[in-house]
């Protein structure tokens, strides 16, 4: 099957793509994560700090937020013309070795999604929040069996976004999904969608509100 590869500029930043199988995606999927994304996960009550990994940080979108308001963030990307204290395949393990991180925290490619999350999940001592399509919960078979041993905690579910400033949206909406190693129960939070919630003049316009359910059943133990 052939690719082809070809730059779109803007006034402000420059985009690779690649064309295959006439589906259009950005170069290594690149898609930066808007800042009111990241703060309906840190307005969720999760306790995400200490230090934390973001893996696949792009340009910082998320890992910004992260240093505001979380904690300690070292940043990778396998893009090597990007800002980042480490430039390896998160799919390599080796490289992560010598680091205890607390929290890890990204928006991955969801093509690779299968593999980082659970490699996420086993480096990190507190737990990981990963930016995922909701249909990441469909038990197929690359990672049915995980989810099944390993539910996720908190499902922190947002309103369509468009990751490449268009307008346009996935079919499917997405979700924070967060592995909480210390949470014993569920939870379900509905962010509200900015666009029909009028803040407060007192109120951070980019923050979400959010609706929380919280299952009564406790999880299986992993």
């Amino acid at each position: 099957m052939s690719v082809r590869i070809a730059e779109l500029r803007t006034a402000t930043s420059s985009y690779l793509f690649y064309v295959e199988g006439g589906e259009v995606r950005r170069a290594n999927d690149f898609y930066p994560t808007p800042e009111f994304a990241t703060n309906a996960l840190l307005n969720s009550g999760e306790p995400i700090g200490g230090l934390i990994l973001e893996p696949c940080t792009g340009d910082d979108a998320i890992a910004e937020v992260l240093r505001r308001r979380a904690g300690t963030v070292i940043t990778n990307d396998i893009d090597f013309s990007r800002t980042a204290n480490f430039h390896q395949d998160i799919l390599d393990a080796k490289w992560l070795f010598g680091f205890e991180f607390n929290w890890i925290v990204t928006n991955p490619p969801f093509s690779l999604a299968s593999q980082i999350v659970p490699l996420c999940y086993e480096r990190a001592t507190e737990g990981i929040a990963m930016l995922l399509r909701l249909s990441f919960l469909e038990p197929v078979e690359s990672r049915g069996t995980w989810l099944n041993e390993h539910p996720p905690t908190t499902l922190i579910v947002l309103p369509r976004i468009s990751f490449t400033n268009n307008g346009r949206t996935d079919s499917v909406t997405c979700a924070w999904m967060v592995w909480n190693k210390t949470e014993t129960r569920q939870r379900i939070i509905i962010a509200q969608n900015p666009r029909f919630v009028l803040p407060s003049p007192r109120e951070n316009p980019s923050l979400f509100t959010m609706q929380e359910t919280q299952t009564d059943s406790k999880l299986s133990a992993a």
